[in-house]
C-alpha cells in the first residue's frame, strides 16, 4: 500500500509591513548622538541649522553653558525625529489602521516626542534672549588692544 502525501496548502502571501524607521533612528541617535547623521546630508544640515537657531535664541554660543548645550543637542535631535515622523505620516493614505480601527501607534509615539520636546524647551526657556552687548568703553578698549 502506497502512502499518500498530504495535500499542499497554498502559502499566503506575506503581509506587507510599513516601516517608519523611528526605532532605528532613535537607537542610532541615542548611541552616537548627532555624529550618527552625516553633516553633508540634508538631514545633517537641517539638524545643524536647528541647533544654531536654538543657540542663537538663547543668546549665542558664549551665553550658554554645558548643560544648556546638552539640552539643545537633545532638543534638536527630538525635533528631527518629529519631523521625520511627520513626513512618514503625511505619506500615508490614512492614519487609522483598518484591521484594528485605531490610530497607528506611531501617532502616540509622536505625541510623546512632542511632550518631550516641550519639556526640553521649557527647561531651556521659551523666551528669546538677546546677545550680551558690550558697552562703548569695552568695545573701544578691545579695538585698542587689537590694533
Amino acid at each position: 500500500m502506497k502512502m499518500q502525501k498530504p495535500a499542499r496548502r497554498r502559502k499566503k502571501a506575506p503581509r506587507e509591513y510599513q516601516k517608519h524607521g523611528l526605532y532605528a533612528a532613535r537607537r542610532a541617535l541615542m548611541e552616537y548622538g548627532s555624529r550618527a547623521i552625516d553633516g553633508r546630508s540634508t538631514v545633517g544640515r537641517e539638524l545643524a541649522a536647528w541647533r544654531r537657531s536654538y543657540i542663537t535664541d538663547l543668546g549665542g554660543d558664549d551665553a550658554i553653558g554645558t548643560a544648556q548645550r546638552t539640552l539643545v543637542e537633545r532638543a534638536s535631535m527630538t525635533h528631527m525625529l518629529i519631523c521625520s515622523i511627520d513626513a512618514w505620516i503625511a505619506a500615508q493614505p490614512t492614519i487609522v489602521s483598518r484591521r484594528k480601527r485605531a490610530l497607528y501607534p506611531i501617532i502616540l509615539q509622536r505625541q510623546s516626542l512632542l511632550d518631550s520636546l516641550a519639556r526640553l524647551l521649557s527647561m531651556l526657556g521659551l523666551e528669546r534672549k538677546p546677545k550680551p552687548i558690550q558697552s562703548l568703553q569695552e568695545y573701544l578698549s578691545s579695538k585698542e588692544n587689537q590694533g
